[in-house]
């Protein structure tokens, strides 16, 4: 017959067995959790560096719509003023040739004046002539 000395060293044991079960069961999750940490770490630094890169690139993209900006602003300033420019140098040769015109066609019409006196002159001319000639004869 078991004694109760037997039956409570058997207990100790089995508890004995029991606490190195859950001891090797305690190590196995302690390394498990490491392990994962360190991932976790790994983890985390790699996302921090992606977004530190983000931020710098969402800088980067800032700068660089900034930069387009004001180079849009500048070339519409330039383009009305080009525009302007432009407008004013138009504005000045249709008044030149306005004027050219004018005086060409002042000039054509003294030309054509010109031309019917100098033709009334030749006929005057040779009506002279003419007469010259029926007198002599």
């Amino acid at each position: 017959m078991r004694t109760k000395a037997d039956i409570l060293r058997e207990e100790v044991i089995e508890a004995k067995s029991r606490i190195l079960k859950l001891q090797e069961e305690n190590k196995e999750l302690k390394q498990y959790t490491n392990v994962h940490a360190s991932e976790q770490q790994d983890v985390y630094f790699s996302l921090q560096r992606q977004l530190d890169d983000n931020y710098e690139r969402i800088s980067e993209f800032e700068n660089a719509t900034i930069r387009i900006e004001l180079d849009i602003d500048r070339l519409e300033l330039s383009f009305a003023k080009d525009q302007k420019r432009i407008k004013l140098e138009h504005k000045q040769l249709i008044s030149n040739a306005g004027v050219s015109k004018g005086d060409l066609t002042e000039t054509i019409r003294r030309m054509k004046h010109i031309g019917d006196a100098r033709q009334d002159k030749v006929d005057c001319i040779n009506k002279l002539k003419s007469e010259i000639e029926q007198s002599d004869i």
